[in-house]
């Protein structure tokens, strides 16, 4: 039987994705060198996260994906921080605006709204640096995109994106991060 993503589901995953970052923030604030190294880029991902499951949670409209992620994305850009969590709001606008007429998505439904939120991403930043998280999420939809077909099996499909993403986060030197990242 194939997985296909329902509303509470995606909930679930929003909140697991939370608490994953939450363990891993120091890590992820440690990736941090573009456009200064401050340090901040996990923390500020969390905290954007945290208000837009918060805004889900004062809603309480988990009916369907349209009202669950028009709640998350309004409370993922009200409480955005830094560069990384304007971002990560722009991913989730893009990803919900083609995903918000639909009950159940499959992994080929999930790439492509993946997709959309990352050129929404993109455009939404001024001039986008390669390396930087905007690549990570090209990079993944990309090969999200590849994969999807070759499984349309959602469970299939996510524990590719989530290999490929932690293949990329190790990489700790950011040269050859800029280099694998732009050659694959």
């Amino acid at each position: 039987m194939k997985l296909q993503l329902d509303c509470l589901l995606f909930l679930k995953m929003i909140k697991g994705g939370f608490s994953n970052l939450s363990k891993k923030v120091e890590k992820v604030n440690r990736l941090n060198v573009f456009p200064v190294p401050d340090g901040d880029t996990g923390t500020n991902m969390k905290l954007t996260l945290k208000s837009g499951i918060d805004e889900i949670e004062k809603q309480d409209n988990c009916s369907d994906f349209k009202n669950l992620l028009s709640s998350f994305c309004k409370g993922l850009l009200m409480g955005a921080r830094g560069n990384s969590g304007v971002i990560l709001s722009q991913l989730f606008s893009g990803f919900s605006k083609y995903v918000a007429s639909t009950k159940k998505i499959d992994a080929i439904f999930f790439a492509k709204s993946f997709s959309a939120g990352v050129d929404i991403a993109y455009k939404a930043v001024v001039k986008p640096v390669e390396g930087t998280l905007l690549t990570v999420a090209r990079k993944a939809s990309e090969y999200g995109l590849k994969e999807a077909f070759f499984s349309n099996d959602l469970k299939i499909f996510t524990f590719l994106i989530l290999l490929f993403i932690i293949i990329v986060i190790q990489m700790k030197n950011l040269n050859f991060f800029k280099f694998y990242i732009l050659n694959l």
